[in-house]
């Protein structure tokens, strides 16, 4: 049994979730933490709870900073 290498295997999973996102004129989150993992070549995949978790304390520390000095 030939092993395709894995380069091939995720060019062609990027491939058919875009064509999948062109279908359905829409995109769920985890296709979008794929889609920004292989444009980024980052081995990390970034789930979009965190990236929400991180907004959400960055914003918390704007607020109580803005209402400790301004």
């Amino acid at each position: 049994m030939m092993m395709q290498k894995n380069a091939d295997t995720t060019t062609d999973i990027v491939n058919n979730v875009k064509n999948a996102i062109n279908t359905r004129k829409y995109a769920h989150a985890d296709e979008i933490s794929l889609l920004w993992q292989h444009a980024m070549k980052s081995p990390y995949m970034i789930s979009w709870g965190h990236v929400m978790l991180i907004a959400l304390i960055v914003a918390a520390i704007i607020t109580v900073i803005s209402t400790l000095f301004f």
